[in-house]
Parts: C-alpha cells; structure tokens; sequence
C-alpha cells in the first residue's frame, strides 16, 4: 500500500511539471495582448520623439508684370516701361548702391492717379527708396521693387502667396544703334532734360485704334515713346512711333504735320520708318 501511495505521488508531480512547462512555452491570449499593447506604446513614444516634417511649397516670384497687372484690376491704369533719362532722375535722388534697373509708371488718366514702381538692384536699395519717397501719399515694398504715388491702391496690395524679388539685374545690352528707337531716345535725353517711357501693348493698340480711324494701318505700330520736359514756361514733347510698314509712317508723318502747324514751335520729321514730332527744337536739330 505504500508503495503505492509513492507511484501515485510521483505521477502528479511529473503531470504538474509538465503543465508548468506547457504555460511557459504558450503565453495566454492575455499575455500577448499586454505585450502588444507595450509594444504598441513603445512606437509611438518613439515617433513623437521624431521631428515632424513639414512639406515645403515653392514659391511663385513675384515679377513687375504680376504686380501692375494686379494694380490694373482695381483702376483704368495705362502703364509705360520709363526711358534711361528717367531712371537718372531716381539716380540723382537716391542714394543707391547700384543704379535703378528698370522703372515703370502707372497712370489713370479719368482719375489723375498715379503710381511710380522702380525695379532695384538690392533689398537695401529698396528700403533706401522708402526713406527718400516716403513723403508721398501711399507707398509699398516687397522686396527690392519699391512702390509710391497718388494712388490708395498701393496699399491694399498683397502677395503672401508669392516670393519676393532680392533684387534685379540689369539686361546686358549693346550702344543701340543711332538710327533705333533706343538710340533716337538716347540722343535725345543725352542732349535735353526730356525722358519719359515706352508704351505698354495696351496703350499701342489703344492708339493704333484711334489712328485706324482716320486711315488704316498696313501693318503693327512697333514702338512708340513719349518724352515730356516742363521747361517753367511750357510743357515740352516729343513723340517717336515706329511702324512696322513705311507706308503707315509716311501716311502718318503727314497727318502729324498738320497737327504741329497748329502747335507753338511745332514740328514733325519722318526717317524711314519713324515719325518724331513735338514742339521742342531738338527734333529739328537731329533731323535737319
């Protein structure tokens, strides 16, 4: 009997061993899902300790064309690029690192507003224009174009959405030829104190228009200048237009010759294609 009692003894103990064994080697359903979730807790921890990247979006940049073709949505404006003479006189009053690259004005000509936009080499330039011209009514910056005049819509201006010019560089270009447009300018500005800009295409097919009136045109008006100099007495002009056919120019010049005979020191010239009129001697003495 009790050696019975012994075998029976030893049987348990190996069944309980076995059974230990057994749980070890197979976690309960409730053991794995505390090791899941640890796990779980571990990732996320380490991927808040993550810098979050954020996505960069490029920029468009914001260009002298942008800008006066948003300030032409809120008013009639008619814009011209301004002349190298014009761009002198902002030379001579500012105290600029590099000179102006390019300026441009804006002009409503039912309301009288006016907007001066100068193209700079430099943010530091700009900011210097904004000391100089700050006397005006409103004025703007962003970046290195600099903005003043008459004229409120200066200030509702925005462009958060756009990137902002460092600065301009200015197009290399060659001594124009004397018998250009460029070089017909030049030698203007170079001997008087007129300057003034080339009319944008909207003011060419503006005029083109007003002339078809009259006679119609073969071809393009190429280019077209207006240089204007306030002598204390009088206000001088001169207008050089560039037609893509002579045949306009000659019809033109004629037209125009009638129109100065009834201008005080009126005159009017024709050079090939080009048709210079205005009551400043100069034309005269570069077309003799």
């Amino acid at each position: 009997m009790r050696r019975l009692l012994t075998v029976a003894l030893c049987f348990l103990m190996i069944s309980l061993t076995a059974c230990t064994d057994k749980n070890e080697e197979n976690p309960t359903q409730s053991q794995r899902n505390t090791e899941t979730a640890e796990a779980q807790e571990t990732i996320e921890a380490q991927e808040s300790t993550e810098p979050v990247q954020e996505e960069t979006v490029e920029k468009e940049l914001l260009t002298p064309e942008i800008l006066i073709e948003e300030l032409c949505t809120f008013s009639d404006f008619a814009y011209t690029l301004q002349t190298p003479g014009c761009n002198e006189v902002y030379n001579n009053q500012i105290t600029l690192t590099e000179p102006v690259v390019k300026s441009y004005r804006l002009y409503d000509n039912y309301t009288g507003e006016y907007i001066q936009l100068l193209c700079l080499a430099c943010e530091e330039d700009a900011e210097t224009a904004s000391e100089t011209y700050n006397g005006f009514d409103y004025t703007n910056r962003f970046g290195a174009m600099y903005l003043f005049g008459s004229s409120s819509y200066i200030d509702i201006l925005s462009f958060s959405d756009y990137e902002y010019p460092e600065g301009f560089e200015e197009d290399p270009s060659e001594e124009p030829a004397a018998d250009s447009v460029a070089g017909i300018v030049k030698a203007i500005e170079d001997a008087t104190e007129l300057c003034g800009g080339y009319y944008s295409e909207q003011l060419i097919e503006s005029t083109k228009d007003n002339i078809n009136n009259k006679f119609t045109l073969e071809g393009d008006i190429l280019n077209l200048v207006h240089l204007t100099h306030h002598d204390g007495t009088v206000l001088r002009f001169v207008y050089i237009y560039e037609f893509e056919s002579e045949n306009d120019a000659v019809l033109y010049a004629e037209d125009r010759a009638v129109f100065t005979q009834s201008v005080e020191d009126g005159v009017c010239v024709r050079s090939g294609n080009k048709v210079i009129f205005g009551n400043h001697s100069i034309v005269s003495e570069l077309f003799k």
